[in-house]
C-alpha cells in the first residue's frame, strides 16, 4: 500500500531536509564512502540551506544535530542525525540512524541489527524513547534498490526480535525522496514507533579499497 504527505508538516519538512542534503551534497557521486562521512556531508548541505536566505521562512526554527548524544543509564549513546523543530511548549524532535548498505561489508542485518533498527525497539527504545516515529537511512552502494527491499523484508521475517507488527508498506512523501517505506515495531516496553526506511542511492567508486583497508586495520 502507497500513501501520500501532501501538507506541510514536521515530517514532511524532516524529509525536505533530507532530500536537500542528499542531491547538494556529493555522496551520489561516490565521495565519500563510508558511513560516518556520508551522514556529516549530508548534514552540512542541510546546515547550508538553513543558513541559505533564500530559503523558507519555516526553516527558521529548525536545527540539524550530527552524532548527537542521548543520555542513557549507564553514560550516551550517538543519534546519527537528528531534527529539531524549536517551537513552544516543547520542541519536536526525529531522530535518524544511518547505515550502509554493501553486499560485501554491510548486509541488511547489520542495518536491521543492534547498531541500526534495534536501537529504536530494544530496552524500550535506546534512540528516540520519547518519539513514536523515527528514520533509518539506507547509503545503497552495491545491488539496486528493489534488491535491499527484498533484503530487509527478508530479515524482517527472520528476526523475530524487532517485534515488527506492520512489515514494509511504501510511502511517498517527497518525489526527491522516491524510495522509502514505513514499518511499525512494539518496543520491548510496549510503546509503538513507527521507523520511515529512506533508501538513498550511492556510489561506491572508493567502497572496496576502504572496505580491505578496514578489514586490514581490524584483522
Amino acid at each position: 500500500m502507497s500513501h501520500t504527505f501532501e501538507q506541510y508538516d514536521f515530517l514532511t519538512d524532516v524529509h525536505r531536509l533530507i532530500a536537500w542534503g542528499y542531491h547538494d551534497s556529493s555522496v551520489c557521486s561516490g565521495s565519500p564512502a563510508l558511513e560516518r562521512e556520508i551522514t556529516h556531508e549530508i548534514r552540512v548541505a542541510i546546515q547550508n540551506r538553513l543558513e541559505d536566505i533564500a530559503t523558507p521562512s519555516r526553516f527558521d526554527i529548525y536545527a540539524v544535530h550530527e552524532d548527537d548524544p542521548y543520555t542513557v543509564e549507564n553514560g550516551f549513546l550517538y543519534i546519527d542525525l537528528v531534527f529539531q523543530r524549536r517551537e513552544r511548549p516543547k520542541s519536536s524532535l526525529f531522530a535518524c540512524e544511518a547505515k550502509r548498505l554493501n553486499s560485501t561489508s554491510h548486509p541488511a542485518s547489520v542495518y536491521c541489527g543492534k547498531g541500526g533498527l534495534r536501537c529504536f525497539i530494544d530496552d524500550g527504545g535506546k534512540y528516540a524513547r520519547d518519539c513514536t516515529e523515527a528514520g533509518m537511512l539506507g547509503y545503497v552502494q552495491t545491488n539496486d534498490i528493489p534488491y535491499w527491499q527484498k533484503q530487509i523484508e527478508t530479515r524482517f521475517a527472520e528476526d523475530a526480535e524487532l517485534n515488527i507488527t506492520v512489515g514494509l508498506s511504501e510511502i511517498s512523501v517527497l518525489e526527491e525522496l522516491p524510495h522509502e517505506w514505513t514499518s511499525q515495531h512494539t518496543r520491548n516496553l510496549n510503546s509503538p514507533i513507527t521507523i520511515f526506511h529512506i533508501l538513498l542511492p550511492c556510489s561506491v567508486l572508493k567502497v572496496a579499497k576502504l572496505d580491505q583497508e578496514c578489514d586490514s586495520a581490524t584483522g
